[in-house]
């Protein structure tokens, strides 16, 4: 009989629990957050808990809404930056103002003129906290949001991916299904100081001007990567990735339930590394890989035997409770006589195991005997 264990990668309240909101900043559920209401001058901040590296790939699936007035303001800012959680400032600014140093990916609203903004909603990779496109902090050229569309703030949610190629070093930047923009660059170096350890998170602001603004998670790098787990033989465990993505791909098909569903059960014999593709709505897919190990059994009662009278046989120590066929309970058992032994085991930690040994015989402890008053020479042998 399996017995369960369920590992949950991708839950509403694990993800919240990962991500540091600031400001005006709160959780709507599923997955989804305010950044700012239609409020004026209001500013909010999320960032993951923990620093990513900007050695590997990661990859932020989402959706964003910009609001329901083309008159509002401001937008939103996807930033990478190592100084803290704690960061964000209202207005024209984005949120991402003057966080220095910082790649920012604004998807900015309002046409600012102070920032050589254009006249309509435009997406650019920038750096440093710097929003004037006249600078060379602007690290690609403004592009509508979405192609030919002069107002995002349409009431609707759009989809949008953020992918980090460590091995090419390209940022890419992909709404609806379309390449917006992409910067290639050594931003580890040139921008980090060589630090590839920064936060993650997304900001927003409100003006004098101003509009409901928010962000829901489809998948996170880091967030959602499936962990390596550990089991027992015989278990079976349900591995689970974020759902509402357009299809699944589970590999290797072995001893798993389903291989199209986003969380089957998998009850591997050996250990066993499963790959998943998750494909969005856009037919960009995210691989994720995670090993089911099959935890080693430590239990051994040792090779059979022959013992001696009053021989104390033990068991590896460390679980919980022992059973042995005597009735006899404990690591330690004492031997009287010849036969089968095992002993059941489980508890402390430690995976459920049995053990059997066979004791050939059980020799009698041999006696010497002295003559009183023996003398001995030199070179004299003992006859027992």
């Amino acid at each position: 009989m399996h017995r369960w264990i369920i590992i949950l990668s991708c839950i509403s309240a694990p993800l919240q629990a990962q991500f540091i909101l600031n400001g005006e900043a709160t959780s709507i559920g599923d997955n989804c957050y305010s950044l700012t209401q239609a409020v004026a001058w209001q500013a909010g901040s999320m960032w993951y808990d923990s620093l990513i590296s900007l050695e590997n790939d990661f990859n932020v699936d989402f959706a964003f809404y910009l609001g329901d007035s083309d008159g509002g303001a401001d937008g939103m800012a996807f930033v990478l930056q190592p100084v803290s959680t704690g960061l964000g400032s209202s207005g024209g600014g984005l949120g991402y103002e003057g966080i220095n140093p910082s790649v920012n990916i604004e998807f900015d609203s309002y046409d600012n003129d102070v920032n050589d903004d254009p006249p309509f909603d435009h997406v650019a990779i920038m750096r440093d906290g710097l929003l004037s496109h006249a600078l060379p902090s602007a690290l690609t050229p403004y592009q509508y949001i979405i192609e030919g569309v002069a107002n995002v703030e349409d009431a609707s949610y759009h989809n949008g991916n953020i992918v980090w190629n460590a091995a090419s070093q390209t940022l890419s930047v992909f709404v609806d299904c379309d390449l917006r923009t992409s910067y290639t660059g050594d931003i580890i170096n040139d921008i980090f100081d060589g630090n590839p350890l920064v936060y993650m998170g997304f900001t927003a602001a409100t003006g004098s001007l101003f509009n409901n603004q928010e962000v829901c998670f489809n998948y996170v790098s880091a967030v959602d990567e499936l962990e390596d787990v550990s089991i027992c033989t015989g278990d079976t465990i349900t591995l689970t990735v974020p759902d509402g993505f357009a299809s699944y791909s589970w590999s290797p098909d072995y001893n798993i339930s389903n291989t199209a569903i986003p969380n089957p059960d998998v009850w591997p014999d050996v250990t066993t590394n499963y790959t998943v593709s998750l494909t969005d709505e856009c037919g960009y897919t995210i691989y994720d890989t995670v090993t089911v190990a099959i935890a080693e059994d430590p239990l051994n009662l040792g090779a059979d035997t022959i013992v001696c009278e009053g021989y104390t046989l033990t068991a590896t120590p460390g679980y919980g409770t022992y059973t042995w066929n005597t009735g006899a309970s404990g690591p330690a058992i004492e031997i009287t006589e010849p036969g089968t032994y095992w002993v059941t085991a489980s508890g402390g930690g430690l995976c459920p195991a049995a053990d059997t040994i066979q004791i050939l015989d059980v020799a009698e402890i041999p006696v010497l005997n002295f003559a009183e008053s023996a003398g001995f020479c030199e070179g004299d042998g003992i006859v027992s």
